[in-house]
């Protein structure tokens, strides 16, 4: 295909989520749907400095990507302490 670039993107997952789920809710390919959102997207006049609107993950979705995040991803290790001293209080009065 000569009018085709080929290409590889790496995507944050809850957009990877979002783009399956409008994929599935559309009937097109993955790859379908992202062209055809990019395509809206660069051809729809606007203001370019306004946020997309990006619909919420539900709870299973954003299960999902926690599931693929690292706490090490998501905390300093000064605060990976600080969670680990608040647990270790919990767990402790628990007893």
């Amino acid at each position: 295909m000569d009018d085709t670039f080929r290409s590889q993107f790496r995507l944050p997952w809850p957009v990877y989520l979002q783009l399956k789920a409008a994929a599935a809710a559309s009937g097109r390919s993955l790859n379908a749907e992202l062209v055809a959102q990019l395509s809206n997207a660069l051809s729809t006049p606007g203001d370019e400095a306004a946020p997309a609107k990006v619909a919420p993950l539900t709870t299973e979705q954003l299960s999902l990507v926690l599931g693929h995040i690292g706490l090490r991803n998501l905390l300093t290790p000064k605060e990976m302490d600080t969670v680990a001293k608040r647990l270790q209080a919990l767990l402790a009065s628990d007893k």
